[in-house]
């Protein structure tokens, strides 16, 4: 901007007043450097300019997060009258099935009921392959349970259960000091489930798979009962070193006292009763 006044001046003013007015543009030292520094800060100035108008806007990037999924815990509590058949089902369907009924509880109660009549009717010979013997008798019971409306689930068709849905269940009682071991097929392992017997006749069921391992490590602690209606095998079965053991379990051996055989017997008979 600077030079072009110069040229400018120069084309228009030809006499010699406009050629002595030029002096201050000529190129002496202190004009070049008054030159230099105008051009300079010209320059600067469409640089500022751009500097000013140049602004970023803030950019906001908003990220949906996903909703969680719920974390299924692994012990569940049914709230149905039958609460040992229902936790059955959530071992084999799933808590979220299970509460997914709604008001149908008693018709899906009575529909698989049925399937598993039939099956018993059809595979008889599957319940022989228990833990626990069965009887025509037996099956005969199964059935007529299997096939009516039933308030609650009896021992033996837990069993029946457990052959059905090919699964072992282990059955704690309320004192934590005793339990029951259900085998549905004594020459397949199969993986076993921990049935919390509570107190007011509620039950509650972890669907963790255990194995047999996991199950001789609780009996190092907890008493199983050798069966549900005969809960000791007979008095000469027993060395004396195994009834205290389980007298120990329970925590009713007295260390002070010496006890004879049919003692330390009818001692641990009376606690290892499995009440209703």
């Amino acid at each position: 901007m600077y030079v072009s006044k110069f040229l400018t001046k120069l084309r228009y003013n030809t006499n010699e007043t406009a050629v002595s007015d030029i002096s201050c543009f000529m190129l002496t030292n202190d004009n070049h450097k008054a030159i230099l520094k105008a051009s300079y800060e010209e320059l600067k100035e469409p640089i500022k300019e751009s500097q000013q108008k140049v602004s970023f806007e803030k950019i906001e990037i908003k990220i949906e997060k996903q909703p969680e999924k719920p974390i299924e815990k692994p012990i569940y509590s049914p709230n149905q009258q039958d609460g040992l058949f229902w936790c059955f089902y959530i071992i084999d369907k799933g808590y979220n099935d299970y509460i997914s009924i709604d008001r149908n509880y008693g018709i899906v109660k009575l529909e698989i009921k049925q399937k598993i009549g039939n099956f018993v009717k059809e595979q008889q010979n599957k319940m022989k392959m228990t833990n626990y013997k069965i009887t025509k008798i037996n099956i005969q019971e199964i059935m007529s349970e299997f096939m009516t409306i039933q308030k609650d689930t009896s021992i033996i068709c837990l069993l029946t259960m457990c052959v059905y849905y090919n699964i072992n269940i282990i059955l704690l009682h309320p004192n934590k000091k005793l339990m029951l071991e259900f085998i549905s097929n004594q020459g397949i392992e199969q993986p076993y489930y921990v049935i919390n017997k509570e107190n007011h006749g509620k039950y509650t069921v972890n669907t963790n798979k255990l194995t047999k391992e996991d199950i001789d490590k609780m009996k190092e602690t907890i008493v199983c009962l050798d069966n549900y209606f005969k809960p000791l095998k007979g008095i000469s079965q027993y060395k004396v070193e195994e009834l205290e053991n389980i007298a120990k379990k329970m925590k009713i051996f007295d260390i002070s006292k010496k006890y004879k055989k049919q003692e330390l017997y009818n001692l641990v008979g009376n606690a290892v009763i499995w009440e209703k």
